[in-house]
C-alpha cells in the first residue's frame, strides 16, 4: 500500500481521540510486523472474536466510535480490533484504520495490518482476512504509517 497526499481527518476519528486520547498517541513500534504462523493466528483470532462479540446495529451513528460497544457499526469493530491486537503484542504503528467505500457505495471503516508480506484487511463484513487490494473496496484514506493522527490517500495497485 503506497501512501500519497494528506486527506481530511474523519470527524469520527477526531471525536474518538477526544474520548480515548490514549488510543491516538504517535510514535514507537515497528511499522510492519513479521507475518508468521503465530501472528497470523493472532490476527485471525482477533478478527473472528470481535466480529462475533459485537452485534450489528445499522442505526448507530457514524461519529460514536466505541471501545466498549456490544452492538455497533464498522467503526466499533475496527477500533476494538485495533485495541485487541495491540493488547496481544502487535505494534500500533503497523495498524491503520482505513476509510473505504464498499461495492454498494456505502462508506465503511476497516483495520489494515501492515506486514512484511503485504497489507491485510480485518473487516466486519467478512470473517476471512484478505490483502488490501483484493477487497473490492474503493480506498478513500488511511492513517499514515508515519503519524496515526494524519490520514492519507492510498495509491491503488492491483
Amino acid at each position: 500500500m503506497q501512501e500519497t497526499n494528506v486527506q481530511p481527518t474523519p470527524i469520527g476519528y477526531v471525536m474518538f481521540c477526544m474520548n480515548y486520547s490514549g488510543q491516538c498517541r504517535t510514535g514507537g513500534g515497528a511499522k510492519r510486523i513479521a507475518l508468521t504462523d503465530k501472528t497470523w493466528n493472532i490476527i485471525s483470532s482477533v478478527n473472528r472474536r470481535v466480529n462475533d462479540r459485537i452485534a450489528p446495529d445499522a442505526q448507530k451513528g457514524t461519529f460514536d466510535w466505541s471501545l466498549t460497544a456490544k452492538s455497533g457499526n464498522c467503526n466499533d469493530y475496527a477500533v476494538q480490533k485495533r485495541q485487541e491486537l495491540i493488547r496481544r503484542g502487535i505494534s500500533p504503528a503497523a495498524l491503520s484504520l482505513s476509510a473505504v467505500v464498499t461495492s454498494g457505495g456505502i462508506g465503511h471503516l476497516i483495520l489494515t495490518v501492515r506486514t512484511d508480506r503485504g497489507d491485510f484487511v480485518l473487516d466486519n463484513l467478512r470473517d476471512g482476512i484478505v490483502a488490501w487490494n483484493r477487497t473490492g473496496y474503493r480506498w478513500v484514506s488511511v492513517q499514515s504509517s508515519n503519524n496515526p493522527n494524519e490520514w492519507v490517500k492510498v495509491v491503488s495497485q492491483s
